[in-house]
């Protein structure tokens, strides 16, 4: 189900249950796994798992900011099955490449990428390796798909 844009602001204190909690270790001990085998490349956490809102659906988004070859990623997580897109969301948008696995997403510039999009990925909430190694419970605020800020 797409979600829309939120009509209007409001303010909302949300409580985690345990289920989340649980959830949210597993989803951040998987992006840890993942993240490890590229933290040479500087690979970044974006998103939900970021921001600390996921659900049952959410994935794990991982993204470069610099421009960086495919087989420098293939070669260290070769043993996950993927697939491969080259997206361009408009015509004066970076072209970047995803690969998409069962449970995670990588996303990297092909050409570098515009001031803009690399603040995309800023004002949704990223995560460092070394946060992740530091805090496993670190949360970073970030805009949602709502466009309501977390």
């Amino acid at each position: 189900m797409r979600l829309k844009v939120a009509k209007e602001h409001h303010f909302d204190e949300v409580i985690y249950d345990t289920e989340h909690w649980k959830l949210s270790s597993k989803m951040r001990d998987l992006a840890f796994k993942i993240l490890s085998f590229l933290k040479e490349l500087n690979p970044l956490i974006h998103g939900s798992i970021a921001r600390g809102d996921i659900h049952s659906k959410s994935d794990i988004d991982i993204v470069f900011l610099d421009v960086i070859n495919e087989f420098q990623i293939i070669n260290r997580i070769n043993d996950y099955p993927f697939e491969r897109w080259i997206i361009q969301a408009t015509p004066l948008s970076a072209i970047k490449a995803n690969l998409i696995f069962n449970e995670f997403n990588i996303s990297f510039p092909l050409i570098p990428f515009y001031p803009r999009e690399e603040e995309f990925y800023r004002f949704g909430g990223l995560l460092t390796y070394e946060d992740l190694l530091n805090d496993k419970y670190k949360r970073v605020p970030g805009i949602n798909k709502k466009l309501l800020f977390i």
